[in-house]
């Protein structure tokens, strides 16, 4: 259970475990390092959620697929609450999740105080009330993570990445190609990163995903005016709809980027890798030239390691902290 000696997670036994160990038993996670060794197909497994968590949980850039499951009432995710101090990394989840009550679902995370970095989600969630790509509710960071699931509700709101965040959260370097849909008439709330802003920051992302619903933004659906500030800076977008749907009182302070209508992505790419390199993450952004896909996509993540580049002679290294 260390950063050296994590646990290892090969098996949907494993997941059901670490389920059982902090949501039943109540066991404590801090401190604890959980890292998957493989691709792990759930084959329509039921697995409802990790309640409290608060340790790491690597990835290692494998799979969760077929992670399908009918939400109930609460916070829906593949975990539930992470804690303060907890990171979720390096991973990606497939499947499907329908709400079929008033709950609210988050691909990775439902209620976030600690650190997302590195996810992608390719589930695809439709329901009632309130849904978003990675994280439902953000006071924590949620960095580098990437929506490609085809997100709808039909009575609430929906973010291709966050669904509410407020004081303290961070969006930095995020991005949405997903199709996002609140039918509702009036009042959906849908943002291309975030649904609904009441406080915090947006920082270097990107939305190419079709928005459907009013009032709609392509970086934020909403920002209300009981947040004291909101800054949305360096973020880019595709189509005619503007960076935030409704800002009551003028409570958004928007800086930089804007909407993009040709094929020139280099400012936005330069954006997020700035702010991936000020958060001190290795990862980075580079254009997209698959011509199949780059049209949705045109900027892509990957995982570089950007520390030393030397060329294996050790003087080329040198010490940047304690031994």
């Amino acid at each position: 259970g260390t950063a050296t000696e994590p646990y290892k997670m090969s098996s949907v036994n494993d997941l059901q475990t670490l389920k059982e160990w902090a949501t039943y038993l109540g066991k404590e996670t801090a401190g604890l390092h959980f890292q998957l060794q493989n691709d792990i197909d759930m084959d329509d497994t039921w697995l409802s959620y990790v309640d409290e968590f608060s340790g790491v949980f690597d990835g290692n850039g494998k799979t969760i697929s077929n992670l399908n499951y009918n939400a109930g009432n609460g916070r829906n995710a593949l975990f539930s609450h992470l804690n303060s101090g907890g990171v979720i990394k390096n991973l990606t989840i497939s499947g499907t999740i329908i709400e079929n009550e008033y709950s609210n679902a988050g691909g990775i995370v439902g209620m976030n105080e600690g650190i997302v970095i590195g996810c992608t989600n390719l589930v695809d969630i439709k329901g009632r009330h309130c849904a978003a790509g990675i994280v439902y509710t953000n006071s924590g960071q949620v960095i580098a993570c990437v929506n490609k699931g085809n997100l709808e509700c039909s009575e609430g709101t929906v973010g291709g990445i966050v669904e509410q965040q407020g004081n303290g959260g961070k969006i930095i370097a995020c991005y949405n190609v997903g199709a996002i849909n609140g039918t509702i008439n009036n009042d959906a709330r849908v943002g291309g990163v975030l649904s609904e802003g009441f406080g915090g920051k947006v920082i270097a992302c990107y939305n190419t995903g079709t928005l459907q619903g009013s009032p709609r933004g392509n970086i934020v659906g909403r920002v209300f005016s009981s947040a004291t500030s909101f800054e949305i800076s360096n973020c880019y977008w595709t189509g005619t709809d503007e960076a935030v749907g409704a800002n009551d009182d003028n409570k958004a302070s928007i800086s930089g980027g804007g909407a993009v209508t040709g094929t020139d992505w280099t400012a936005a790419m330069n954006a997020m890798n700035s702010a991936l390199e000020s958060e001190d993450v290795e990862y980075r952004y580079e254009l997209n030239t698959d011509e199949a896909t780059k049209e949705a996509e045109p900027l892509k993540l990957k995982l570089e390691q950007v520390d030393g580049g030397g060329n294996g002679n050790l003087e080329d290294y040198g010490n940047n902290g304690s031994i």
